[in-house]
């Protein structure tokens, strides 16, 4: 089922909200006013829960950073808006361009923050039995530099 979905149904899906894309640039506040507020929402959302979780500073940042990458659920939304007549054009493209910085921006500022971790620092804080043992703060995770 899951090959069918990514093999048939998503590029048809994504070629389908490439033809309803259209951009004006009287949208282009709109565009980066949308950008913005996303970013910054997603960035919150993901510190929020993070620091529940028991993650602080740097790791902190990097999953809030790290959960601007999902764009899926919002292409969706926006196509059904569309379609529904809930949203039009220019806010439909508003949205597309939105999803699509968010999720290619992520993956090199997430790169930038995680090469100042070791494993040690990634894990959330978790008291008692269920904290993580035999773990070596001076464990590094591999950057691009020493994984060659």
């Amino acid at each position: 089922m899951s090959s069918v979905t990514f093999g048939l149904f998503a590029p048809v899906f994504f070629a389908y909200v490439g033809l309803k894309f259209s951009v004006t640039f009287t949208a282009w506040p709109l565009i980066l006013g949308i950008t913005a507020i996303a970013f910054i929402g997603k960035l919150i959302g993901g510190l929020m829960g993070g620091y529940v979780a028991g993650f602080r500073g740097a790791p902190l940042l990097a999953l809030g950073v790290g959960l601007n990458a999902r764009g899926m659920m919002e292409l969706l939304l926006a196509q059904v808006g569309l379609a529904t007549g809930i949203i039009d054009t220019n806010l439909y493209s508003a949205l597309v361009i939105m999803t699509l910085t968010t999720t290619l921006c992520t993956p090199p500022i997430l790169k930038r923050l995680l090469r100042r971790f070791t494993v040690a620092d990634i894990l959330p804080r978790v008291p008692g039995p269920l904290a993580v043992g035999g773990l070596e703060s001076t464990t590094r995770i591999p950057s691009d530099e020493t994984a060659r």
